[in-house]
């Protein structure tokens, strides 16, 4: 019994020896490091400069390093500017990067070495959705073979790094050209549109001279009720369209419906309600008169939006202009009276255009004598 107990004894020493001398084999192996501080001091102007102390000593004072390192890139800065770190971060047995995006924004990260710590910080800086990522420092703690790269580098994820100026110009140049192209295809049709009301280039009713053609038409709705309805469409020369179309004509109004013309007449009341919406304070202090200036703010923008609202709702009511004239359009109604106000309109504005166009044609430098008698 005593021999095997001895002999138990004995094994269990060799193992702790054993565990002792790989302890001591992991410990020599491994570097001995240091301590590190990462601090970061913001300029005026709003721009980023970091520092990085590495293989302090414990004993040492790791604010006092990195201060010093500041003092010596800015010997013109303020006595108290490098002591007073926008940022500070102390690590060991690391290596360390921080970089800075195009809103001044700081990120961080450490890593086992020099890429790993670079690749984590700029991987979190591009994620702020902000390109232009800089390397404001990096630096290791401890091993030397993880030497500090040169500082502000610029890191540029694969793809388009947008922050590149000449990328920005490039992108900027061919969406100028697109959208040049674009104008430059459409361009008739949007003059067209803007000027004339998209006023037909050839007359679709042609006639000897300006005549109005009426069809009546009636219909069924989806409830059961009859809706009745006039094509009206202008017959014309094409010179007189071309006339139509010299003077501006296309867009000048033959009909308004009642509610139109409402809603056009609130809208012009709401605007000058804005207009002139009061600002009178009560007395003469200061805070009487801030919240007359923020009571007429309010009344302004009130009544602003209620004209704007007016003048959409008065796009869903009828209105007839000439250039709709010439490609015959369509006025349906319930109300058989307001079929017949828009009928007498549009035959009171045909007859005001038949003149209009004929006196415009006297205006080519004709002379007329007047004696009185």
């Amino acid at each position: 019994m005593a021999t095997g107990a001895l002999n138990f004894a004995g094994a269990n020493v060799k193992i702790i020896r054993k565990v002792t001398l790989v302890v001591a084999l992991t410990l020599l192996s491994d570097p001995t490091f240091g301590y590190g501080r990462l601090s970061c001091y913001r300029f005026l102007d709003g721009h980023l400069q970091c520092y990085i102390a590495a293989d302090v000593p414990v004993s040492t004072n790791r604010e006092a390093a990195v201060s010093e390192l500041c003092q010596k890139a800015n010997p013109l800065a303020a006595p108290d500017f490098c002591t007073r770190a926008f940022l500070s971060y102390d690590f060991e047995n690391r290596c360390v990067a921080a970089d800075v995006n195009q809103r001044g924004q700081l990120f961080y990260e450490t890593g086992r070495t020099v890429q790993e710590a670079m690749d984590k910080s700029i991987r979190v800086c591009y994620d702020s959705m902000h390109a232009g990522c800089e390397i404001a420092a990096v630096a290791c703690d401890g091993d030397e073979s993880r030497a500090e790269p040169p500082t502000q580098v610029r890191r540029v994820p694969p793809g388009l790094d947008l922050s590149d100026l000449p990328a920005k110009i490039l992108l900027s140049s061919l969406l100028a050209f697109f959208l040049f192209a674009i104008l430059l295809v459409t361009r008739q049709r949007l003059i067209n549109f803007v000027i004339h009301g998209a006023l037909p280039y050839k007359a679709t009713l042609p006639a000897s001279d300006i005549q109005v053609s009426f069809t009546r038409k009636q219909r069924v709705n989806w409830y059961g009720r009859v809706v009745c309805g006039l094509v009206m469409q202008l017959a014309l020369t094409e010179k007189q369209l071309a006339l139509i179309r010299r003077y501006w004509l296309g867009r000048v109004v033959a009909f308004d419906s009642l509610r139109r013309q409402r809603q056009n007449r609130l809208a012009a009341l709401y605007f000058q309600q804005a207009r002139t919406a009061p600002a009178t304070p009560k007395d003469d202090k200061l805070l009487s008169r801030v919240l007359a200036c923020l009571r007429r703010f309010v009344l302004f923008v009130f009544w602003l939006i209620r004209s704007l609202i007016s003048l959409l709702i008065g796009f869903l009511f009828i209105r007839v202009t000439i250039a709709k004239l010439v490609r015959g359009t369509l006025v349906e109604s319930k109300d058989l009276l307001l079929l017949m106000e828009a009928k007498t309109a549009v035959e009171d504005s045909a007859l005001y255009l038949k003149r209009y166009l004929e006196l415009a044609e006297t205006f080519d430098g004709r002379q007329d004598l007047y004696e009185p008698k």
